[in-house]
């Protein structure tokens, strides 16, 4: 009886502390955590909430496939600036899926599928392709890279 108890007794703090584990969150969940800030931020119209998420030096890279790739790089600065300028029907909406998130020690990266609507307009999908470096216990990013496909898209959501 006294092995059945001591038996129960390890079974239920396996499983106490196995839930508190799986509560605390995880690097990925910090580094998945700071993408979804900037499209949250983008939906909001926050250029606070977007210049936090970004170190100044980053990059950030669009590239439009077509026949001649169109390649367009903006600094954090440059892309805040056409948060407000955008027509209040047109915010966007960025939404990513199934990311795959990689980290060694104190650099990681996002490489996720997206779709973006313009307001309640579908615009186009692609690939994001985000690096971070975390700082402290914050994650910042530093490169911001996505191609456009405004076809061959296989969500819409």
């Amino acid at each position: 009886m006294r092995s059945r108890r001591a038996i129960l007794a390890a079974a239920l703090l396996t499983l106490a502390s196995s839930g508190s584990a799986s509560a605390q969150p995880t690097a990925r969940d910090s580094v998945l955590a700071t993408v979804q800030r900037v499209f949250d931020a983008m939906r909001a119209r926050d250029t606070v909430g977007l210049r936090e998420a970004f170190d100044s030096t980053a990059r950030l890279i669009g590239a439009r496939a077509s026949a001649n790739v169109s390649i367009r790089s903006r600094t954090p600065s440059q892309f805040l600036a056409s948060i407000p300028a955008t027509p209040g029907d047109q915010i966007s909406d960025e939404r990513m899926f199934d990311p795959e998130v990689r980290i060694d020690g104190p650099i990681a990266q996002v490489w996720t599928y997206y779709t973006f609507r313009e307001g309640t307009t579908f615009s186009h999908c692609g690939t994001d392709a985000v690096t971070l470096v975390r700082s402290g216990s914050t994650w910042k990013i530093v490169s911001f890279v996505w191609t456009v496909r405004p076809s061959d898209c296989s969500r819409r959501e």
